[in-house]
């Protein structure tokens, strides 16, 4: 259901370490009906590369397990979809006007909770 990480998913460096122990919670939108055996818990427990300086949890989970009863996925959503084209059109637009004065402007994007990466994707597609 789960790996835990040792490396950074980032960096790939050793060390990561501990930050905060949330302890073991249910996946979020996993919702049961009363007589349904409990959810397996999965580890929250916030680490920092001690290279790179990426924050991130310690557990990575199976996509199916995540997604799978997941209520809201991104690219699902036509609304969603939508705004990711125009939001990545003026990102886009404000890097260009950026490069017309002279300021270097890096072509690297994190997305924060990027959920099934629809934003993340429309970028790689923008170039």
């Amino acid at each position: 259901m789960y790996d835990l990480v040792t490396d950074c998913r980032i960096c790939c460096a050793t060390g990561l370490a501990h930050v905060l122990d949330l302890g073991a919670q249910p996946l979020a939108n996993h919702l049961r009906y009363p007589n349904d055996p409990p959810p397996e818990p999965i580890p929250l427990d916030l680490k920092l590369c001690t290279s790179c300086g990426t924050a991130q949890i310690s557990a990575t989970v199976c996509p199916d397990e995540l997604f799978g009863s997941y209520l809201w996925v991104t690219g699902t959503s036509v609304a969603a979809r939508h705004y990711s084209d125009t939001f990545v059109e003026r990102v886009d637009r404000v890097l260009s006007e950026l490069n017309g004065v002279g300021a270097e402007t890096p072509r690297f994007v994190v997305e924060v909770a990027s959920n099934d990466g629809t934003f993340l994707r429309r970028f790689l597609e923008s170039g």
